[in-house]
């Protein structure tokens, strides 16, 4: 009997050590695609609009691009708005259960994200991440923030708006953030990028980076990506994600402009169409809860 005993043990850690290995082999190669940025680069980014967690975050690509797309130019924030959300059901005229974003503060949005992780942890086990995140609320569609910028960078400006869910979404379809704005914004055509990104059990997983907007009009520009919900060895946590453009100051003889920052998270189906107006994003062909804009203004 013990030399059966041994003989299973010897037998699940072997079988063991063959199931880890791969997995750390894959995390090491996925993190050979991040960034090794200096604290010289870290603030010529931070000048730019990127958040500390974009900047660690950062692909080689991302850098390599946003390095020869802003050579020589540096970066100053002229206008800044965070907002927090948290995506809750109600219940409609029809007795349907809807979702909807409410604003909340940087504070509250904190403390219940932290709260709604240590409620999953007592439910499911301690969870080695580091926000509430394989385990879906079914109460509510968790937090997200969001944050809009507007740099002077020398002979144009940068507008960018990003997000992060500080909790997992129980809905993952193809969502939409956006940028839209008044008269006195020229968009430069071919400026646009974007990017998103995910973690699970192994990683930092990327998506292909976005070099053109999927919605244009004269209102502003929208990029659709996949909020993944189906990771390689747990669920996918810490969606983030960004988008800017650059444009000129319209030859207007107005010297004030203003700048709005979109997130629809679509709710039944990846498949609808984007229409922008100013202020405003909606979707055709689902449903979608819709953060409340990040509104900036300023005077050029």
């Amino acid at each position: 009997m013990k030399k059966l005993f041994v003989a299973g043990i010897v037998a699940c850690l072997t079988l063991s050590i063959n199931i880890e290995f791969p997995q750390s082999t894959k995390a090491a190669s996925e993190n050979k695609l991040k960034a090794d940025i200096s604290n010289d680069e870290q603030k010529w980014l931070e000048g730019l609009g990127f958040t500390s967690d974009e900047i660690v975050n950062m692909s080689k690509e991302d850098l390599e691009h946003t390095s020869k797309r802003f050579k020589g130019k540096k970066g100053k924030i002229i206008a800044k708005q965070e907002e927090y959300f948290k995506v809750d059901n109600y219940i409609d005229e029809n007795g349907k259960q809807q979702k909807k974003m409410i604003k909340s503060t940087k504070d509250e949005a904190l403390k219940e994200v932290e709260k709604l992780k240590k409620q999953k942890e007592n439910k499911h086990g301690l969870i080695n991440f580091n926000n509430a995140s394989a385990a879906s609320d079914t109460e509510n569609d968790g937090w997200i923030t969001q944050t809009t910028t507007v740099s002077d960078i020398g002979s144009t400006y940068l507008a960018k708006t990003s997000y992060k869910w500080l909790s997992n979404p129980d809905i993952g379809f193809s969502d939409t953030i956006a940028i839209t704005h008044g008269d006195n914004v020229d968009k430069i055509a071919g400026s646009e990028y974007a990017r998103h990104w995910y973690k699970d059990g192994i990683g930092t997983h990327y998506l292909p980076a976005d070099y053109s907007a999927d919605t244009k009009n004269y209102y502003g520009y929208a990029d659709k990506f996949d909020l993944k919900k189906v990771g390689t060895n747990h669920p996918p946590y810490d969606h983030q994600g960004y988008f800017y453009f650059e444009f000129n100051r319209d030859k207007t003889s107005d010297n004030t402009a203003d700048l709005y920052g979109h997130y629809a998270h679509a709710l039944t189906s990846p498949y609808y169409s984007v229409s922008l107006s100013l202020g405003a994003i909606s979707l055709s062909g689902s449903a979608a809860s819709n953060a409340t804009d990040t509104h900036v203004d300023w005077t050029y």
